[in-house]
């Protein structure tokens, strides 16, 4: 048995991460759409980060539940979530993919939001 659909709280988009050279021969990050799902998600963490006194970085990580994914998920895909609720918004990458008792009947992701400086979305 999958997950009722009116536990369904947001809608992910799937990107596929590639890393082609920009015109000087720097790594970028331009990221392809492979695939959507609606999802259960949930907030489970946010996290301050400051190092030497003066760099800060928050972290937030969310836990997403879903019936169906696309194909060739691994921890370089990343995701955009959007609350169907209140439109909240982020994108993140897969930190980690279970599938419950390999039955096939829901996913768990666990995505840490923490995007690039420098991001292409294609």
């Amino acid at each position: 048995m999958g997950i009722p659909n009116h536990l369904f709280n947001a809608t992910a988009i799937f990107y596929n991460e590639d890393n082609p050279k920009g015109a000087f021969g720097q790594p970028s990050k331009v990221l392809t759409v492979i695939g959507k799902a609606k999802v259960r998600c949930d907030m489970t963490n946010e996290a301050r980060m400051v190092q030497d006194g003066n760099f800060e970085q928050k972290r937030r990580v969310f836990r997403l539940f879903t019936n169906v994914l696309p194909p060739m998920l691994d921890t370089k895909t990343w995701v955009r979530v959007k609350a169907n609720a209140n439109g909240m918004t982020f994108l993140g990458q897969i930190d980690s993919i279970r599938y419950p008792g390999l039955s096939g009947h829901h996913s768990e992701l666990t995505v840490i939001e923490n995007p690039p400086m420098e991001l292409t979305i294609g």
